[in-house]
């Protein structure tokens, strides 16, 4: 066991656990951070986290929000990736914030070292990964599945890089672990823009294999990147496989509708929505310069400037004893805040860059260039828009200036291997000089932030997209002073940092210090420049007690009426105008709704949301059993006329397409009858157009295990106030015996009962979740007993052989 291994190790582990305390003590104090999504998601939740504790299993369907849809997207856990266990521990043991920014931490340390950067420029480059201003703000909007593939992309690239240096079973080790966990975190941009931006580096090393006459090389490099993949895929293969099921029935999947359709009829975006935000150039300089575009669209105000004074008269509210002001003024629609890398990363880089072997040069520089460019999106549509049109899936991407929540990752590698890289270089030099180059990057980089410092106010406009508005008010030029202020100040502060990070190298080519006092130093400069501009965006009020965060969810007056009439929130659906009911989950804390906040809803339900609920069409309310509206006004209407849970029709209409279907509707009495398509179902119900009205009793409501007891003297249609999903998972049983499910009116499910009395039950066991569970377990368990391996010997000097045994 080698204990100064174990040693620095447990400094350098001290180092990022005071960090993380310090950033987010509040934490400590017992406190929780209030973000919007995280709300929307407990909201959203809290049907199935009552049903899931009280019923002792995972309930698969979900009926809080948009009328019903499979659970993957609401709240499911997956238990089957063992991997996902260790993450757990040390995210919800310890808690957001603290546990995920430690976990980060902790994995582009470990990833560093195994490719071979010195244990303390491995520890800075970590928190310059980590520790940076587009972070804070995802946090603070609540992206935790982005900030969690970020955080694990460093296994893809330390295992990617491992693996064209010939390590083999380390490579793949590392890569099938960062695949395991990236596709776990859940966020496929964020993978997808990694994949591309790689390409330029698997190009040259393929040519330099080639070159080298070593061809079979690349071909099994690949070969165990996909394989890589493939685990992958395994290792989390309950998500993947629901995913693409419930993507086919999403909007994503295009509508089912062909002439009437009000949901997009393609697979994927359109180019106009999707390239909505797209940076600017003026978007890119903010990475070395924070408030080079005005920073967030509710940025701090600079003191001593007349927007703060207007601001102080008009009693404003504060965040973090700042006053905020309409600063932004780029080509966003809006921004919670600059992609701001560090000015010192950034002198890391330029300066490191120079002294990178040149695969890692094309590495790092295809990945900086490729990533602005796809941030740009349609500002840089001569890439953009040829990716959209021809790379498979691009075009289910939004937001493009995501792309850079990347590159700090590859920023942050591309400067400590260049710093170390060139203290090889210098420790075998004879004469010790300080390199020309270090005076160029200082130029470089220094020089930018000086001229525009200067020269900056007579280079932008600083106006903006709301320019005219504010012309109007009569205060467009003292925002134009605010902005111009903040841009002069950051730019200086720019300038001195990079000044502040080159210093300590300054003093260790005159041999004063040593590299790791340098780099100690270095690693100061970094935090003292990342943590301000990021405290600027993460509203430390946001930490609130447990009790303030479960007020919010607290019953309106309203939600107390409701409740006080029914006993089980699966017997009625609520519409609520009260709110933007299509865009909140909050209503759905304590009722299930027909609205709610999701960005891949079902095709179907879409195109009724657009064609029918916008309309206030009574009857299609009727059928989605709407017994509860909230006008504007947050007055409680009853729907009398509500169908409720399940229902018997006298008359079936019959269609012969999805389009004859949907207008049916415009016309159709949903309680005397069902539309049917005869064509997928007319052989079920015999194309019969009568059928005999019975009784039906709910006995059982559970979203994924329905049970009614019926009774009726002939053959009937029972119609029940159930989305029909286009996946696969639902089965329908009378008496124990499976029978067809048919679809009626467009998106409810129905099926023929016999004359008599039965129980009618519907299940919902997707197979994709059940099996695709045991899969990623076996997968995931052997790969963690592999991290296991590779972390005990590495780091800690277990499992080697002793001279003893070797014999």
């Amino acid at each position: 066991m080698n204990k100064v291994a174990i040693k620095n190790n447990a400094i350098s582990l001290g180092i990022f656990i005071l960090i993380s305390i310090a950033l987010f003590y509040p934490q400590i104090q017992g406190k929780q951070y209030r973000s919007g999504d995280n709300l929307e998601y407990t909201a959203k939740s809290e049907e199935l986290r009552q049903l899931n504790k009280e019923l002792g299993r995972r309930v698969l369907w979900a009926d809080a929000i948009f009328s019903g849809m499979p659970a993957y997207f609401v709240h499911l856990p997956y238990t089957g990736n063992v991997l996902k266990g260790i993450n757990d521990i040390i995210v919800f043991t310890i808690g957001r914030p603290i546990g995920l920014f430690l976990l980060g931490l902790i994995i582009v340390f470990l990833c560093l070292k195994a490719i071979g950067v010195s244990h303390w420029m491995a520890t800075i480059g970590a928190l310059a990964a980590v520790i940076t201003t587009n972070n804070f703000i995802l946090y603070s909007a609540g992206h935790m599945s982005k900030i969690m593939t970020v955080f694990y992309i460093p296994f893809l690239l330390s295992g990617t890089i491992l693996l064209f240096r010939k390590r083999i079973f380390y490579g793949f080790l590392l890569f099938s672990v960062g695949a395991v966990m990236t596709i776990m975190a859940n966020h496929p941009q964020m993978i997808y823009y990694f994949a591309l931006v790689l390409i330029p580096y698997f190009a040259y090393e393929t040519f330099r294999y080639i070159k080298a006459k070593e061809w079979i090389t690349p071909v099994k490099i690949y070969g165990l990147l996909v394989l890589g993949v493939t685990l992958g895929v395994l290792g989390n293969m309950s998500r993947i496989w629901t995913t693409i099921e419930y993507t086919n029935a999403s909007t994503r999947g295009g509508s089912v509708l062909k002439e009437v359709a009000s949901t997009n009829s393609e697979k994927g975006l359109g180019w106009d929505y999707a390239m909505q935000w797209s940076n600017g150039i003026v978007d890119i300089i903010p990475s070395l310069i924070p408030g080079a575009a005005g920073g967030a669209n509710q940025e701090p105000v600079p003191e001593g400037s007349q927007l703060e004074t207007l601001l102080k008269q008009n009693n404003s509210p504060k965040q973090n004893g700042r006053y905020l002001g309409p600063l932004y003024w780029g080509k966003l629609p809006f921004t919670s805040g600059p992609i701001y890398f560090g000015a010192a990363l950034l002198w890391m880089v330029v300066f490191g860059f120079k002294y990178l072997e040149n695969q890692y040069k094309w590495l790092f520089g295809g990945a900086i260039l490729l990533t602005i460019l796809l941030s740009m999106g349609k500002n840089a549509a001569f890439l953009n828009h040829f990716l959209f049109n021809y790379f498979p899936k691009f075009n289910n991407f939004r937001a493009p200036n995501s792309a850079l929540s990347i590159l700090p990752m590859f920023l942050a590698y591309a400067g400590v291997m260049g710093l170390d890289k060139y203290k090889e270089e210098f420790q075998s030099l004879k004469n010790k000089t300080v390199p020309k180059y270090f005076w160029i990057s200082i130029i470089v980089l220094a020089g930018f932030c000086l001229i525009i410092a200067v020269l900056g106010t007579s280079l932008f406009s600083f106006e903006g997209a709301n320019a005219d508005t504010y012309a109007q008010q009569n205060v467009l030029n003292i925002i134009v002073e605010a902005r111009q202020i903040l841009l002069k100040q950051d730019s200086m502060r720019s300038f001195m940092f990079v000044l502040l990070a080159a210093l300590p190298f300054w003093i260790y080519f005159t041999k004063k210090i040593n590299y790791q006092i340098a780099t100690a130093i270095l690693g100061v400069v970094l935090m003292l420049d990342a943590i301000p501009i990021g405290f600027r965006y993460f509203n430390k009020d946001n930490f609130r007690t447990e009790r303030s965060i479960e007020s919010v969810f607290a019953p309106r007056p309203v939600d107390q009426d409701i409740l006080s009439r029914e006993n089980n929130r699966e017997t009625y659906r609520v519409l609520d105008y009260s709110v933007n009911t299509m865009n909140t989950n909050m209503t759905s804390f304590h009722h299930n709704t027909i609205g709610g906040y999701h960005a891949l809803k079902m095709s179907r339900y879409q195109d009724i949301l657009n064609g029918y609920i916008a309309k206030n069409s009574p009857e299609v309310l009727n059928m989605l059993n709407t017994k509860y509206i909230i006008g504007q006004d947050g007055k409680l209407n009853v729907n009398t006329n509500a169908n409720g849970v399940a229902w018997f029709v006298s008359n079936a209409e019959y269609v012969d397409s999805p389009d004859a279907e949907y207008l049916a509707l415009e016309s159709l009495q949903t309680k005397e009858t069902a539309v049917v398509n005869a064509v997928d179902f007319g052989d079920v119900t015999g194309n019969k157009t009568t059928f005999s009205k019975g009784q039906v009793v709910p006995l059982q409501l559970v979203p994924d295990d329905l049970i009614y007891e019926t009774e009726n003297d002939d053959e009937g249609l029972l119609v029940l106030s159930e989305l029909w999903y286009d996946g696969p998972g639902w089965k329908a049983y009378v008496d124990g015996q499976e029978v067809p499910l048919i679809r009626t009116n467009f998106a409810l499910r129905a099926l023929v009962v016999p004359a008599g009395k039965h129980q009618v039950s519907l299940q919902f066991k997707p197979q994709s979740y059940l099996m695709g569970e045991r899969i990623a377990l076996i997968v995931s368990l052997l790969l963690t007993l592999g991290l296991i391996y590779f972390i005990g010997k590495e780091y800690f000097g277990l499992f080697a052989r002793t001279k003893s045994s070797s014999k």
